[in-house]
Formats: C-alpha cells, sequence, structure tokens
C-alpha cells in the first residue's frame, strides 16, 4: 500500500531541476506531483503508481538523478520484502510483464500464447510465469469479477494502462477461469524451477529495485555484501539452482514480452550476487549477458 501521507511530505529537486514538494493526487494508475520550474512555473509531473519506491518509501533514481535514499537503509527494506505475494504488483518491469502476457493470453488463449514464442527456453519460461503467485492471482481476481450494477455499460477494460484489454465482466470471467484451468494443464519439466517459491528469492526482490530505479553500479557490492550476510553465498545457498532458475527465466521473458526493458540492470545485479546467464529475444540474440556486465 501507498503512504500517501509520506508523498504529501514529499520535497525533492526532480527532473529538469524542478522542485517537487507534495502531490497533486493519487489515482489507480498515476501519482500527481506538485511541482516548481527553475523559472517559477507551477506543473504537474505525472508519473505510473507501479514503482518500487513509492510501496517502500523511498525516492527512486529516475525522480532523483542522484541516490537519495540510504543504501543500507533500502537493502532492510527489500529484506522485508522477500517472500511478499503481492510483490510484483509494487514494481514497474514485474507488472508491466505479468500485463502484457495477460494480454496476449486473453487475444490467443493459454495455447496461442505458449506458441508466440518458439524460443528454445520458451518451454520452461511461459508454464513457469504462469503458475506464479503473481500470474494465479491476477487470474483468479479476474474470474471472481462481479456483475456491474450498471447494466448499461457491460462491457469493462481490465489489466491497467500499458497492455489494456476489454470485454463484459462474464466474458472475461470465464475467460479467467479457462486460463486457470488450462494452466493447471501445463506441464513444468524442470523441478528446480519451482514458480510457487519465486516471491522467496532474493535476486527476484533485489533484481526488481535495480530495474527500478535503484541500487546503482557503485552500490551493488553493498548489495552483494549485505545479501550474503543474510542468506550466505547465494551460489552455494541450498536453493542456488531454484534461485538462478528463476532468475534465467525472467531475464528472458523480460526481454521477450517488453519492447522496453531493463534487463541490463537485473542481469548485472544477479552477476554481482554470484549468477551468470544470458537473456535472449525472441530471435536467440543476446541482449544481456553476465560475463559481459560484471566486467562493466
Amino acid at each position: 500500500m501507498i503512504d500517501e501521507q509520506w508523498l504529501s511530505g514529499l520535497k525533492f529537486i526532480g527532473p529538469r531541476g524542478a522542485t517537487v514538494d507534495g502531490i497533486a493526487g493519487i489515482g489507480s494508475e498515476n501519482i500527481v506531483f506538485n511541482a516548481t520550474l527553475p523559472d517559477g512555473k507551477r506543473v504537474v509531473l505525472k508519473v505510473r503508481r507501479y514503482h518500487l519506491g513509492f510501496h517502500i518509501k523511498e525516492l527512486p533514481l529516475f525522480l532523483t538523478g542522484s541516490p537519495q535514499y540510504d543504501i543500507g537503509r533500502l537493502n532492510r527494506k527489500l529484506l522485508a520484502r522477500v517472500g511478499d505475494p503481492l510483490f510484483d504488483m509494487m514494481t514497474s518491469e514485474y507488472n508491466r510483464l505479468y500485463s502484457s502476457i495477460l494480454a496476449i493470453m486473453h487475444k490467443a488463449k493459454v495455447p496461442g500464447l505458449i506458441l508466440s514464442v518458439m524460443t528454445p527456453d520458451s518451454v520452461e519460461t511461459l508454464p513457469f510465469i504462469l503458475h506464479t503467485p503473481g500470474m494465479q492471482r491476477r487470474l483468479r481476481e479476474l474470474a471472481a469479477l462481479t456483475d456491474s450494477d450498471e447494466p448499461k455499460n457491460p462491457v469493462i477494460t481490465v489489466n491497467g494502462p500499458s497492455f489494456p484489454f476489454l470485454g463484459t465482466r462474464e466474458s472475461i470471467r470465464d475467460w479467467a477461469q479457462e486460463s486457470l484451468e488450462s494452466i493447471e494443464r501445463l506441464w513444468q519439466t524442470d523441478p528446480d524451477i519451482a514458480p510457487e517459491s519465486l516471491p522467496e528469492n532474493p535476486l527476484f526482490v533485489w533484481g526488481a529495485a535495480a530495474m527500478d530505479g535503484f541500487i546503482t553500479d557503485d552500490e551493488m557490492d553493498d548489495v552483494a555484501t549485505f545479501v550474503t550476510e543474510h542468506y550466505g553465498p547465494l551460489a552455494s545457498h541450498p536453493r542456488a539452482a531454484t534461485f538462478v532458475s528463476q532468475a534465467n527465466a525472467l531475464a528472458n521473458l523480460l526481454v521477450q514480452f517488453l519492447k522496453e526493458n531493463k534487463v541490463e540492470r537485473f542481469v548485472k545485479l544477479c552477476a554481482k550476487l554470484g549468477f551468470l546467464f544470458q537473456a535472449t529475444d525472441r530471435e536467440g540474440r543476446v541482449v544481456a549477458d553476465g560475463f559481459t556486465e560484471l566486467r562493466r
């Protein structure tokens, strides 16, 4: 949940030197900040609310330009989010990824989605993301839509601003329930990937922060030290195979379903934590390589 009182009390220098001082409003999809330009002109700044910083009460780099958070405090807040089943809703990249996949699945249904990405890894990555708590929760919520009190407006729009789709409540309910049943029949061949445990993966949580406007290159060693202190060396962890299988799947999915993404930040942070892998697009081109990112 976003703390509106915290937002209202914010004052910082934002994009193009604008002084941001509190909020003009907060909606279901956006947050609107009050701001003053260097020439004194009053303006408003609108940003999407699906950014991690707004949920952990820290200002992200895309708003401030330079870090205005303490990396130690940030690490402690991220540690508290490990295991949170709603974490995917708090971040830009994960929320967009799930929304993109849902939109394709609404149009093509589960079999069409599976056929939409014919890459060597898609036989694992797509069943994985469909079985994760984030996707299961979103589909269950759509399957539980109630009838409208306004029968003259039977068509609704769902799935957020980036990848919206529409339909009657009945048609969306039926589609969501059918999708859940189709996903249940999908075979997951890699036992290490364990989709139900994704929220418990530290790479999932700190990786989101790296993509959502936190953790500079200089701060990655501090993150690695903090995570190691709490979990031991992740590459030697009893669940290391699960951690890397899930992270690799996410990286490839981000590349293949989002035209604009920050997967390089995710891959670099994973490399700092001891997990080296590549993210490839639908044509098999390497978009991010842990070996390369680690040397930069």
